[in-house]
């Protein structure tokens, strides 16, 4: 990998269409349609196929970026890009666990809700929107029914001295098991809980919703 990033050749490469056999049926030979990115490095022709073009293409990408070998084709390429993928979800994990765990165990200190209040309207309220329109599938007014529940339980599980690893896990937990949309729990919180819950501002997450759903972000 090292001597492949040093080379500094000018390459380009290029994508073609490619036929393959899929066999001989009722003595006829079956033929179906694919792509194939091609690259000849130091005289030797490498080669990626696959179903669709865009594949093709981010394979020649990645390989003229020099993020993977040459060699390094089908799975292998696959594998190296989902490697890096995984490492960088992997810090974001540990640094929203780390980021939670200092807000509540301030709160055990300090008895104040404050902070916790910001970091729900900032950044966990849109985390679950974005998770119940992607990953759940839901619609705009579950989306908002099943965020709030999850935010009041949440707060009343930390109000009553109850452990709380990891905030953004378990409120994702809570709408996975709340699809039948029931909102009882919301609707006789405690009144503290429900003045704290009230206090957050839901309107920007409308919008939020409608951009999650056009996946450009």
């Amino acid at each position: 990998m090292e001597e492949w990033a040093e080379d500094t050749y000018k390459r380009r490469g290029h994508i073609e269409k490619d036929v393959y056999s899929k066999g001989i049926r009722r003595e006829k030979q079956r033929k179906e349609n694919r792509w194939q990115a091609r690259i000849k490095v130091r005289g030797v022709v490498y080669r990626h196929r696959a179903s669709s073009r865009y594949a093709c293409e981010d394979w020649l990408r990645a390989v003229l970026d020099k993020r993977i070998l040459p060699s390094d084709t089908g799975a292998d390429w696959l594998r190296a890009e989902q490697k890096k993928d995984m490492m960088a979800r992997y810090r974001q994990m540990a640094s929203i666990n780390c980021e939670e765990g200092g807000l509540i165990y301030n709160y055990y200190e300090t008895g104040d809700l404050e902070p916790l209040r910001e970091y729900i309207e900032k950044s966990l309220l849109p985390h679950l929107v974005y998770y119940c329109c992607h990953t759940l599938q839901l619609g705009l007014k579950n989306s908002m029914i099943y965020s709030k529940e999850a935010i009041a339980l949440l707060l009343t599980k930390i109000s009553a001295n109850r452990p709380v690893m990891n905030m953004t896990a378990l409120c994702k937990r809570i709408c996975r098991t709340k699809r039948n949309g029931d909102t009882y729990y919301f609707d006789h919180m405690p009144k503290d809980m429900r003045m704290v819950v009230n206090k957050v501002d839901y309107a920007p997450l409308e919008q939020l919703w409608k951009v999650t759903k056009d996946k450009r972000i």
